[in-house]
């Protein structure tokens, strides 16, 4: 029976590098302590087993059996949902890891599954490369790669300094384990490789700690969000819920005190449809940029779906947190949908921000707005221009100053008639901007938000439903009734704040309700705004963007600089220790000395032969006249002779070429230094 040598730094190693490897999921995962704890436990576990060849391919299963022990997660979906639970893992090992690079932070727990399958996979490969040549640095290929992948999940930050500190360990290690076989020569090169992978590392020990709003993730850089075409025009189903019998319950909700249900934001108009102009990303369990530890209060919401017939789920404004049907999210708005149409019973949980709404100060400006939120149709144009005529407005007026003069204009001399068409066409707007015509919400809206666009103000619809009283304890149905459509306006500092140009309903017959009073500012004069000379004129926010994309190409450049330095020890190791014949092994050493010889003569290096090496390496330099003659000697019979080398041969043609070389570097100019440093080596 064969009895295997125990390699304990080659364990210690393999630990190092997986359990680094697959800590880079960790900040994926909210709590992270779970995960990091079940891929430790898988790199343990491989370390121990420490498979051999094929053997390697079901100790992979270790990661799977550490995720059932540790997080109970894949238990607790087979048998929440009988038998078909083991076909959804099934679907989970399959789809896992396209969604683990493609889901919104947060991860689902369920993909700590692929994160620990990943893991077991590095350190298997890791352990059967190490048997396969003890030391080398190649065999932990595999757990960088898995690394580069938990990174791009899970966004570059400082909790990966972990795992940095686990590979450079790996790299120690194995570096250390080598020395004891190694010439004194070569230990300093070995020190000194290990110096450069530090060197390279060290910018990523500054990664700054990021807060829950500017998460850098990588997968933003490279992925495209996806739009949403819907087939019914939004606008046209609040007329069908407004409508709707009193009694139909369109969704109930368990939550705290919350302002509005807030549903779409659409900002597209073409004179006959309001649409969307956002994209949305496939929905993990959070709402970005809010991927990191929540710090500010929430509202906790578990919502279900009654006869609520659209993609678009209902949620308190602003969603940070996600669970259930919702498949996809807007990134800039937090708005939610759902991949399919969610039928009665659906449910769903949401937690957001229980921020107060923001209010512009009089004198505040409008922020810029895209085409989309400042573009008016042609066909209207005329039409809004008389309905500004008409309302009190005077020039020079603050933006907010205005939104309150048309909006209270509005409110007053229009009326909102329940039980007639809501549409936003361009006849139906016409007739209620200029002809005087009773509304609904969605012409309210409409209005107010056309109004504001010609006035250059930035403008956009928000669709959803008005916050109704609990009719049982702690529990919300939000009616047909209910159904609001709001304008948002866009301000330098405050940001989107919304508006409700919508009177209170009547019926067509009652008298119309009492004016009301103008706004107490509306007669005020215009403000006087002093202009900072000094103040920058361009919004500098997507500044702080650069730093990540700069920090990544220096840690690139030094990094690359550090494979630099230690490619050329690494490989002459290999070749001194890959075995072969003795004369295979004295060509290796003579090889290794043409590439020191590469900076130092116009000759090409092929064409040298073992005289011409030596009379080169006599002309620079007179320590290497002994070693450079023993070397070439050996070479000429490795390559010439019909008379084989021995053993000693090879290890005497290793011990001169460590003196040529030792000769020729000190013998450089400092230009044929850096020629030679920047120089791969040789092809062999």
């Amino acid at each position: 029976m064969t009895s295997y040598r125990v390699d304990v730094v080659g364990r210690l190693a393999t630990v190092a590098a997986a359990s680094g490897a697959g800590l880079t999921f960790a900040p994926a995962f909210e709590p992270s302590a779970g995960i990091s704890l079940a891929v430790s436990l898988t790199a343990v576990a491989v370390a121990i087993l420490y498979p051999r060849h094929l053997l390697a391919v079901p100790t992979v299963l270790a990661g799977p059996i550490v995720s059932i022990a540790v997080l109970r997660q894949p238990v607790d979906l087979a048998t929440s949902t009988g038998a078909d639970g083991w076909a959804r893992i099934a679907t989970v090992v399959r789809d896992g890891p396209g969604d683990l690079l493609r889901l919104t932070l947060p991860l689902p727990p369920h993909l700590a599954l692929i994160a620990t399958l990943w893991t077991a996979a590095a350190a298997a490969a890791t352990a059967v490369l190490l048997q396969r040549r003890p030391g080398g640095l190649e065999s932990l290929l595999p757990s960088a790669a898995v690394g580069v992948l938990g990174v791009v999940a899970s966004g570059l930050g400082a909790a990966h300094r972990t795992s940095l500190l686990l590979g450079m360990a790996a790299v120690g290690l194995l570096i250390a384990g080598n020395v004891r076989r190694v010439a004194l020569y070569s230990r300093a090169r070995s020190a000194a490789a290990f110096l450069a992978v530090v060197v390279a590392a060290v910018p990523l020990w500054w990664l700054p700690n990021r807060t829950a709003a500017d998460r850098n993730d990588p997968r933003d850089w490279f992925s495209r969000s996806a739009g949403i075409s819907m087939q019914v025009d939004l606008l046209d189903q609040v007329g069908g819920w407004l409508s709707a019998p009193p009694e139909d319950v369109l969704f109930t909700a368990e939550a705290g005190p919350v302002r509005q249900w807030r549903l779409a934001v659409l900002d597209r108009y073409d004179s006959q449809t309001w649409t969307s102009s956002a994209t949305f990303s496939a929905a993990g369990l959070g709402v970005p940029p809010n991927s990191g530890p929540i710090r500010e209060a929430t509202v906790q919401q578990r919502i279900e779906i009654r006869e609520l017939d659209c993609l678009y789920l209902p949620a308190a404004d602003r969603p940070v947190r996600v669970s259930g049907a919702v498949g996809a999210v807007d990134a800039s708005d937090g708005v939610l949908l759902a991949t399919k149409p969610p039928g009665p019973g659906t449910r769903y949980q949401v937690t957001s921000l229980a921020s107060l709404e923001p209010i512009p100060t009089k004198s505040e400006p409008a922020a810029a707005g895209t085409s989309d939120e400042l573009a008016v149709p042609e066909i209207l144009r005329d039409d809004v221009s008389a309905l500004l005529r008409q309302a009190p407005l005077r020039a020079g007026m603050p933006a907010a100053q205005s939104a309150g003069a048309v909006l209270w204009y509005l409110r007053n001399h229009r009326r909102n008639v329940t039980g007639i068409p809501s549409t936003a066409g361009a006849a139906a707007m016409a007739g209620f901007l200029i002809g005087g015509r009773p509304g609904t919400t969605v012409q309210f809206a409409v209005a107010f938000a056309l109004a504001m666009r010609q006035l250059g103000i930035p403008a956009r619809l928000v669709v959803g439903f008005a916050a109704s009283t609990h009719d049982t304890a702690g529990t919300v149905n939000v009616r047909g009734r209910d159904a609001r459509v709001w304008v948002q306006l866009k301000y330098v500092a405050a940001g989107w704040v919304t508006y409700d140009p919508t009177p209170p309903a009547t019926t067509a017959e009652a008298p119309p309700p009492p004016a009301e009073q103008p706004p107490p500012d509306l007669n005020d004069p215009p403000p006087t705004v002093a202009l900072d000379p000094a103040a920058p004129v361009a919004d500098r926010a997507d500044v702080g963007r650069i730093w990540p994309l700069a920090l990544i190409i220096l840690i690139a450049a030094v990094f690359s600089l550090g494979i630099v330095l230690i490619a050329p020890p690494v490989r002459r190791f290999w070749w001194r220790h890959r075995g072969g014949t003795p004369d295979q092994q004295v060509i290796r050493a003579w090889r290794d000395v043409l590439g020191q010889c590469a900076p130092i003569t116009e000759a090409p290096s092929r064409t040298l032969t073992p005289g011409m090496l030596y009379e080169v390496i006599t002309a620079r330099s007179s320590e290497a006249n002994v070693a450079g003659a023993q070397l070439a000697l050996l070479a000429d019979q490795a390559l010439y002779s019909p008379f084989p080398c021995s053993q000693d041969d090879a290890g005497a043609a290793w011990q001169s070429a460590a003196v040529v070389r030792r000769a020729l570097r000190r013998s450089r100019t400092r230009r044929e230094r850096l020629r030679y440093l920047f120089r791969l080596p040789i092809r062999r």
